[in-house]
């Protein structure tokens, strides 16, 4: 039996994750670091949910962590000295794409390409 995930205080229902496509993600480098990570959050009572990682974003493994926002100081405070590949973006509905977040680069920039 899965571990249930604790509610977000925000958004409640954990099932939330997989509806809100516009959650923000963390991506990795190796499967093994994201689901490493995905224990780290876990055990600190964080929710996160194992999905595929969009085309735009798929630089690393293909597995991506999406949490919910109000998690992500959390989340990078967990994954700040266990897993240095992690890179977490949020969907900016404004431009229709991911931008690194902590970083503030829109992702064609990150890419080095132009728009």
């Amino acid at each position: 039996m899965e571990e249930q995930c604790p509610l977000s205080h925000a958004y409640g229902d954990p099932k939330t994750l997989w509806r809100q496509k516009n959650f923000p993600l963390i991506t990795f480098v190796s499967p093994q670091e994201a689901m490493g990570a995905e224990d780290r959050l876990k055990e600190r009572g964080l929710c996160c949910l194992v999905v595929p990682t969009p085309r735009e974003l798929a630089e690393g493994c293909g597995l991506s962590l999406r949490v919910f926002p109000d998690d992500l100081e959390s989340c990078r405070g967990a994954l700040k000295n266990g897993s240095t590949g992690a890179r977490f973006f949020a969907w900016n509905g404004q431009t229709a794409g991911w931008c690194e977040i902590f970083g503030e680069k829109p992702l064609h920039l990150l890419r080095g390409q132009e728009k």
